[in-house]
């Protein structure tokens, strides 16, 4: 996933990984990147939230769903995550009116 994003032009910045669990994006990021970029982070698990706190004190890590983050709008210049596990429905007005399952 690094090398893509170099590839496609990702040199550092604000990277925020939603649903970090461990923050292995984090841990897999490479030094160059890593010391040109600022890490924020969220993760709904308190266990694996703490967890990457302490792996990564740089970072800023937010226990909580990332819905409740209060991140700025318009801050980040690369969100990055692996898909959460877990059984979470899709909250969407819009699609849960219309979509019948």
């Amino acid at each position: 996933m690094w090398e893509a994003m170099q590839h496609m032009g990702f040199a550092g910045g604000r990277v925020l990984e939603p649903a970090a669990g461990i923050g292995h994006f984090f841990g897999l990021m490479p030094d160059d990147l890593a010391s040109r970029s600022q890490k924020l982070a969220s993760e709904l698990d308190p266990l694996s939230g703490r967890i990457t706190q302490q792996l990564y004190q740089s970072a800023d890590v937010r226990v909580g769903g990332f819905e409740e983050s209060n991140f700025p709008n318009n801050f980040f210049d690369l969100a990055i995550s692996n898909v959460p596990f877990g059984n979470y429905g899709v909250h969407d007005p819009i699609l849960s009116a219309t979509a019948s399952f």
